[in-house]
Protein backbone atom coordinates (compact mmCIF):
# COMPACT_ATOMS: atom_id res chain seq x y z
CA UNK A 1 0.00 0.00 0.00
CA UNK A 2 1.50 3.44 -1.07
CA UNK A 3 1.53 6.12 1.69
CA UNK A 4 4.35 8.62 2.52
CA UNK A 5 3.99 12.45 2.40
CA UNK A 6 5.25 12.30 -1.42
CA UNK A 7 2.44 10.67 -3.25
CA UNK A 8 0.79 13.05 -6.23
CA UNK A 9 3.66 15.44 -5.84
CA UNK A 10 5.77 16.43 -8.80
CA UNK A 11 9.31 17.38 -9.35
CA UNK A 12 7.80 20.87 -9.63
CA UNK A 13 6.35 20.63 -6.49
CA UNK A 14 9.18 19.52 -4.57
CA UNK A 15 11.35 22.00 -5.70
CA UNK A 16 8.82 24.54 -5.24
CA UNK A 17 8.74 23.46 -1.68
CA UNK A 18 12.33 22.67 -1.58
CA UNK A 19 12.83 26.61 -2.42
CA UNK A 20 9.92 27.97 -0.33
CA UNK A 21 12.14 26.51 3.21
CA UNK A 22 14.38 29.69 2.57
CA UNK A 23 17.94 27.95 2.96
CA UNK A 24 19.57 27.51 -0.60
CA UNK A 25 18.49 27.68 -4.22
CA UNK A 26 17.22 23.90 -5.46
CA UNK A 27 16.70 24.18 -9.78
CA UNK A 28 15.34 21.37 -11.71
CA UNK A 29 17.92 19.47 -13.64
CA UNK A 30 18.05 16.19 -15.74
CA UNK A 31 20.88 13.69 -14.09
CA UNK A 32 20.79 10.11 -15.51
CA UNK A 33 17.81 10.98 -17.60
CA UNK A 34 16.11 11.72 -14.61
CA UNK A 35 14.71 14.97 -13.71
CA UNK A 36 15.80 16.15 -9.94
CA UNK A 37 16.26 18.88 -7.78
CA UNK A 38 19.58 20.20 -7.30
CA UNK A 39 21.53 22.74 -5.40
CA UNK A 40 25.14 22.88 -6.07
CA UNK A 41 28.10 25.10 -4.99
CA UNK A 42 31.83 25.18 -5.92
CA UNK A 43 32.82 21.20 -5.27
CA UNK A 44 29.32 20.28 -3.99
CA UNK A 45 25.61 19.57 -4.46
CA UNK A 46 23.06 18.26 -3.05
CA UNK A 47 20.11 16.06 -4.95
CA UNK A 48 16.20 14.81 -5.26
CA UNK A 49 14.56 12.57 -7.31
CA UNK A 50 11.31 10.17 -6.53
CA UNK A 51 12.04 6.61 -5.97
CA UNK A 52 10.03 4.08 -4.10
CA UNK A 53 10.35 1.94 -1.03
CA UNK A 54 10.73 -1.91 -2.28
CA UNK A 55 7.41 -3.60 -0.48
CA UNK A 56 10.19 -5.56 2.04
CA UNK A 57 10.89 -2.29 3.51
CA UNK A 58 9.52 -2.18 7.35
CA UNK A 59 7.34 0.71 7.61
CA UNK A 60 7.33 2.51 4.47
CA UNK A 61 7.54 -0.35 2.04
CA UNK A 62 5.55 0.91 -0.97
CA UNK A 63 6.01 4.33 0.02
CA UNK A 64 7.02 6.85 -2.89
CA UNK A 65 9.63 8.75 -1.47
CA UNK A 66 12.94 11.20 -2.23
CA UNK A 67 16.14 10.05 -2.60
CA UNK A 68 18.11 12.23 -1.44
CA UNK A 69 21.81 12.90 -2.31
CA UNK A 70 24.81 14.79 -1.71
CA UNK A 71 28.41 14.93 -3.13
CA UNK A 72 31.24 16.85 -1.80
CA UNK A 73 34.88 17.34 -3.45
CA UNK A 74 36.21 20.28 -1.98
CA UNK A 75 39.26 18.38 -0.30
CA UNK A 76 40.05 16.27 -3.10
CA UNK A 77 38.39 12.71 -1.52
CA UNK A 78 35.48 12.92 -3.55
CA UNK A 79 32.51 11.71 -0.52
CA UNK A 80 28.94 11.23 -0.97
CA UNK A 81 26.12 10.74 1.14
CA UNK A 82 22.57 9.31 0.27
CA UNK A 83 19.03 8.02 1.42
CA UNK A 84 15.71 7.65 0.77
CA UNK A 85 13.51 10.05 2.78
CA UNK A 86 9.76 8.84 3.13
CA UNK A 87 8.46 12.05 5.10
CA UNK A 88 8.48 15.34 4.57
CA UNK A 89 9.66 16.61 8.01
CA UNK A 90 13.03 14.56 7.37
CA UNK A 91 13.56 15.56 4.38
CA UNK A 92 13.55 19.21 5.86
CA UNK A 93 15.90 18.58 8.89
CA UNK A 94 18.16 16.42 6.05
CA UNK A 95 18.07 19.55 3.53
CA UNK A 96 19.09 22.00 6.67
CA UNK A 97 21.78 19.75 7.97
CA UNK A 98 23.23 19.40 4.48
CA UNK A 99 22.92 22.99 3.22
CA UNK A 100 25.24 23.97 6.64
CA UNK A 101 27.79 20.83 5.99
CA UNK A 102 28.23 21.81 1.97
CA UNK A 103 28.15 25.30 2.62
CA UNK A 104 25.18 25.74 0.47
CA UNK A 105 22.96 27.88 2.39
CA UNK A 106 21.65 30.82 0.71
CA UNK A 107 22.45 33.89 3.14
CA UNK A 108 20.53 36.58 0.68
CA UNK A 109 17.32 34.51 1.09
CA UNK A 110 17.57 34.61 5.14
CA UNK A 111 17.17 38.30 5.08
CA UNK A 112 13.52 38.39 3.83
Amino acid sequence: MAGGDFEGMSIEDLCDWANGLGVCRFGIVEEFGKPCVKASGEKVHTTMSFSRFLDSVPKVGGFRNVSFDTFDDRDGHCCGYGCGIAFIDKLERSIVCWADRLDLRDDQLRLF
